[in-house]
Order: C-alpha cells, then structure tokens, then sequence
C-alpha cells in the first residue's frame, strides 16, 4: 500500500460513515492526486479554501482542506490562527455559546530538492506554537490512515503535515490497518526499532532516514532506539522520556531547523522533568542546514548525519575518566545494588575532582 492509498482510504471509509464529513480542494484531484475520485464517488466535490472550510465547520459539518503545497498553505495563517484556533479556545470559556471547529487540513510539508529555495521549507513549528491546534506528522500508512481518521473525528482544528516524498513510497501493513475501525490516537508515539545504546527521535520523512542510520549503526554493534513521533502537538514525552532512562543518550533527528523546532521542545523537557539525570551524555540534534543553496540536498539532514551524531555521542561523556555522572548514581540507587554504590561513593571520596 503507498501513502496516498492510505490516505484514500481513511477518507472513503470516513465519508461513508458520516455524511457530514467531505473534502474542499484548491483544485479539482488535488495536484498530488491524494484525494483523487474520493470527492466524486460521493457527489459532493468542491473546490474551495480555509475560510470556506472554517464556515462549514461552524454550521456543523467536519470539512477536510486540502492543499496542493505549503507554500499556498501559509497564504491561510490568519484564518487559522485567528477564525479556527483561537474562535475554538475562546469560546470553550463561554459554555452557553460553546462553538466547535472540527477542521483538518491536509498539508504536504518538508524539505524538497530540486524545486528551488523558495517551495523547499518545513513550517510546522510556525503552528505548533498556537494552542487549541493540534499538529500530526505522520511517516507510513499506518501512519496516515490512522491518524487521518483520528484527525477527521477530533472536535479541534488539526494541521495534518505528509510529505510528497514518501506519496508513491509503498509500506507493508497488517490485517488491522485494513479494518474500518481502525484508528490511533493523537499525541501517542510508536517505538519503530527498540534499542539500549542510543535513542533517535524523529517524524515524518526522518523516521525513514533514522530507519536507515538504525541499520548502519547495527553493522557498527551500536543498538539504537527509534521513536516516531508521529504527533508534534501534542508529542508523546513519556515514550522518549522512558527510551532516554533506558539507552542514556538522545539524538533528535528534525527535517528542517532546528531553532524554536520540536527539537528544543524535547529538550526542554528533558530538562524540565530531570529525565536529563539518566543522560550519560549531551542531547544531540541533527538538523537541515540554516543556508539557502540552488542545489538543496546540500544543506538537507541525511541518515549519515544520523549515524555521525549517534557515533559523537556514544564517545562523548559528561565529565572525565574520574567522574560519575548523576545518572550514574540514579541507576545505582534504582538497582539496590548497594554495594556498587558504597564502592563508588568510596571512589568519589578518595578521587575529589
């Protein structure tokens, strides 16, 4: 199956199951055919945009936006930060007028080559930053299909990023993503690969580059865990957060740049909840490149990024040969291994830094 049967099918499967579910277009067959025939076969095809699609969710029904590139997505930013998410956040304060805006918008969205600097971006941090939306990224058809029927039944306007890379990429799938009931849901990651030396966090398109790394670090005896992330807002902390107390490194893979990205977001949780006492290292990231060139595979993040960054960080240790890091003695407390800890305790007494 490729993403846009995928995609296809959650729309079919939620056309048919409520009637007030349908597809605006900024053209007729979308121009990378993800919707193609879906709007025909149910008789309601239009073309149209945000603002068209806003006002039939304020009279009831779930429309679906899709847009052709990112680039003419953006043209619709007041509309969507103005009339979807913050009409939606304020009138949840107002119980007797509560208004729901149940819109999803079907975006592609990433780093491209050879389509000149101007349509090659990733502007999903521009939209995690406002609450009340929710952001999925999703990587495979498992991906798509599921979190697309979880997007079309959330009651909350929710930005759907895909990727134009991957549309024609074919998946394997199980029996039960073929099923019409199935669905996954939003802000929860998958672990792709498990692994206990490093943890490589990534979404979209870069779960396939971190799929790559993965199998180029296993030649090297480097077992490394892959996270999807699949949602960016909200994004599923508690899995990284579990895999980081597990392998002791992180290496966080965005396909974009990195400043104010989901990247620092992770970071600052990781801080923020003391994860970053199990790190036997620096967080790591692994980002585009902040320079425009008219070849931009150049300055895009590629899997040997990733398996350069993980080599950095297995190498790189907090402090020196003498000195143990708190996740060190965390473990060791953790593990009741009492007489390790008094024998590193005696270590630190007798070898002052």
């Amino acid at each position: 199956m490729t993403i846009r049967d995928a995609v296809k099918s959650a729309l079919n499967e939620e056309m048919k199951r409520d009637k007030r579910v349908f597809v605006l277009s900024e053209q007729s067959d979308n121009g990378f055919k993800i919707t193609k025939g879906v709007c025909k076969k149910y008789g309601n095809e239009g073309l149209g945009s945000a603002g068209n699609a806003i006002k039939a969710a304020f009279d009831g029904y779930h429309p679906i936006c899709d847009f052709r590139t990112f680039k003419f997505f953006k043209q619709t930013i007041d509309q969507i930060m103005i009339a979807a998410s913050k009409r939606n956040y304020f009138f949840k304060l107002m119980e007797e007028n509560w208004i729901r805006v149940p819109i999803v918008l079907v975006v592609p969205s990433g780093f491209s080559d050879r389509v000149g600097v101007q349509k090659t971006r990733n502007f999903s941090k521009w939209y995690n930053r406002y609450p009340n939306l929710k952001v999925l990224a999703p990587y495979d058809c498992e991906d798509h299909k599921g979190l697309l029927k979880a997007a079309i039944r959330d009651k909350n306007p929710v930005i759907f990023l895909g990727n134009h890379r991957i549309y024609d990429s074919p998946f394997s799938i199980t029996q039960k993503v073929l099923k019409k009931d199935f669905i996954l849901p939003i802000g929860k990651a998958k672990i792709v690969k498990e692994g206990s030396d490093v943890t490589i966090v990534a979404y979209s398109y870069g779960v396939q580059l971190a799929l790559e790394a993965h199998e180029q670090l296993k030649k090297e005896n480097i077992n490394a865990e892959v996270i999807n992330l699949r949602s960016l807002r909200p994004f599923d902390f508690e899995t990284i957060s579990k895999s980081v107390k597990k392998t002791h490194r992180l290496v966080i893979f965005e396909y974009g740049y990195s400043f104010c990205g989901i990247s620092s977001e992770i970071c600052i949780k990781v801080v923020k909840t003391g994860t970053s006492d199990y790190l036997d290292a620096p967080v790591l990231r692994v980002p585009g490149d902040e320079r425009f060139l008219f070849n931009e595979s150049n300055t895009l993040p590629t899997a040997a990024n990733v398996v350069e960054t993980v080599r950095k960080s297995l190498q790189k240790n907090y402090g020196d040969e003498r000195t143990f890091s708190t996740g060190d003695i965390l473990r060791k407390i953790e593990s009741r291994n009492f007489a390790s800890w008094v024998s590193m305790l005696s270590f630190i007494i007798s070898h002052p830094t």
